[in-house]
């Protein structure tokens, strides 16, 4: 858990993607939507849609807002994504609690797709 101590998590954004919030991103070239969340690299695990804000898509999905499209270079292939939705998580909460962050906040959804 050596990433979890040096969060500062008066610093997580609440307007746009960061450390917790669950994202659902639209894979332009297969027109399918995927959910992730994203985590520290002790926390990923791709298979269940965890993701390290280190990996290159957790990277390219930080500090993002609903409708942003974003190009990332994998190791497999290069892929065009679409923030479709952005939710913060209770993940940050539930480490410890801020006073003065609320977490909390509807998810919001991009009107055009």
């Amino acid at each position: 858990m050596g990433d979890l101590s040096m969060l500062n998590l008066t610093n997580i954004p609440k307007d746009r993607s960061g450390y917790g919030s669950r994202l659902t991103v639209l894979d332009v070239q297969r027109d399918k939507k995927i959910d992730y969340t994203l985590v520290s690299t002790e926390e990923a695990d791709a298979e269940k849609g965890l993701i390290s804000t280190t990996s290159p898509i957790g990277k390219a999905l930080l500090n993002r807002k609903v409708g942003d499209e974003i190009e990332v270079a994998t190791p497999a292939e290069r892929k065009n994504l679409k923030l479709y939705a952005s939710s913060p998580s209770t993940r940050a909460s539930n480490l410890l609690a801020v006073p003065g962050v609320s977490l909390d906040k509807p998810w919001a959804a991009c009107e055009d797709l």
